[in-house]
């Protein structure tokens, strides 16, 4: 199981990839791909002065969310009022920062898959 740190407020959190989280966050902020799709779309667009108002953004509301199911996929023990506290305590760009990192996590392959993949294209005869 993939699993990324995060640190809010002086408070480790370990956030972990897992179907229920990606399902959790799909029912409650956003379909990761969808997130994933709209901010890519956005910073292509960006990159050659295009202004894209994207279809999903990061509120004050989805992003304690998003933290609270990668959290509770990781095992902590910790309420979505005491995320959206320490959301509160961190400030609300350093906390979307971890949720766009852990959207990331989730719409992206893992380093191993991605190392398969390139070793899979480097074998002889293919």
């Amino acid at each position: 199981m993939r699993s990324m740190t995060a640190t809010l407020a002086g408070r480790d959190l370990t956030l972990a990839v897992t179907f229920a989280a990606a399902q959790e966050i799909a029912q409650k902020a956003g379909d990761p791909f969808a997130i994933m799709r709209e901010a890519q779309l956005e910073a292509m667009l960006a990159k050659v002065g295009q202004v894209y108002h994207p279809k999903w953004n990061f509120t004050v509301e989805n992003v304690p969310q998003i933290i609270y199911s990668g959290a509770k996929a990781g095992g902590e023990k910790i309420t979505l009022q005491e995320v959206q506290s320490l959301v509160m305590d961190a400030g609300i760009l350093e906390a979307r920062e971890v949720a766009i990192d852990f959207i990331t996590m989730i719409a992206t392959p893992s380093a191993k898959e991605t190392l398969d993949e390139v070793e899979k294209d480097d074998a002889p005869g293919e």
